[in-house]
């Protein structure tokens, strides 16, 4: 059916419980633009040794509105460890890859300054690429109220014609805490985060829980072809505030920096 592949711990962890309001250039352009994101697939996914996940999907077609013209086919796979089932720690490390085929090419990996819509800071061009190779390492700790989570991924374009390959790759680390005692959910059994839980909710003799997180992003996309050889670059950085009057009810405000970017000629 229409399902999320398996590929990225930011990615995978839906958007009602990801800790800021837009996610990273990482998964918004080299994920979601090459394996990652909605895809017509064939999915499977498992859990051992009270510890790993291990998921894989096949697929052909995409049902992102942006590549779904002309997508062709592909395979993922993903491998997560955790250690600790207590409720307030938890390591967890992961990897991922994905490979994409695309008889058309015309891969045009793109990133927005984690502001939707934007304009994008980050891009490879259109190129007569048809096959790209994605793969995404993920780290993510939780220790009470403090969390940190970093993933970095790269892509690689190739078998153009008239074109030499390209590389994309992106990383980002962020760090947040409850001021109110919280903890962010993790669930080991699926590799992602859940919904957060409310100690003292709003109208029940509490002000709900409060969390202040930071972000650090960085990509770099090169492009190969004409007419604008080159690469682009952008350093972000994202502050983010949110409030969790009770369960299941978010408010979220953040502040997004451009720290430095060079985008292609055509791209500025």
């Amino acid at each position: 059916g229409n399902h999320k592949t398996p590929l990225s711990l930011e990615e995978n962890t839906s958007s009602k419980y990801i800790t800021f309001i837009e996610r990273s250039q990482l998964v918004n352009g080299i994920v979601a633009d090459t394996s990652g994101g909605r895809k017509y697939a064939l999915s499977a996914k498992s859990y051992f040794n009270d510890m790993f996940t291990l998921g894989g999907a096949a697929y052909i077609g995409s049902a992102n509105e942006d590549t779904a013209e002309g997508a062709g086919y592909g395979f993922v796979g993903r491998l997560t460890a955790s250690e600790s089932r207590e409720t307030y720690k938890m390591v967890h490390l992961g990897i991922g890859f994905g490979y994409d085929e695309r008889s058309d090419g015309g891969y045009n990996i793109d990133g927005e300054p984690e502001i939707h819509p934007g304009s994008d800071i980050l891009e490879t061009e259109t190129g007569d690429w048809e096959s790209a190779f994605t793969w995404v390492a993920e780290a993510a700790a939780i220790h009470g109220p403090w969390a940190i989570q970093a993933e970095y991924a790269s892509a690689k374009l190739e078998d153009g014609n008239t074109t030499a390959d390209a590389d994309a790759d992106a990383w980002y680390i962020y760090g947040s805490y409850y001021f109110t005692g919280e903890s962010r959910n993790y669930k080991w059994k699926k590799g992602s985060y859940s919904q957060t839980k409310v100690k003292n909710q709003l109208g029940k003799g509490g002000y709900g829980a409060w969390e202040g997180a930071l972000r650090f992003a960085s990509g770099d996309f090169e492009n190969a072809g004409l007419p604008s050889p080159g690469a682009s670059e952008a350093d972000i950085f994202t502050a983010g505030l949110n409030w969790y009057p009770i369960h299941n009810v978010r408010f979220s405000a953040n502040y997004v920096n451009i720290l430095d970017s060079s985008p292609l000629p055509d791209a500025e």
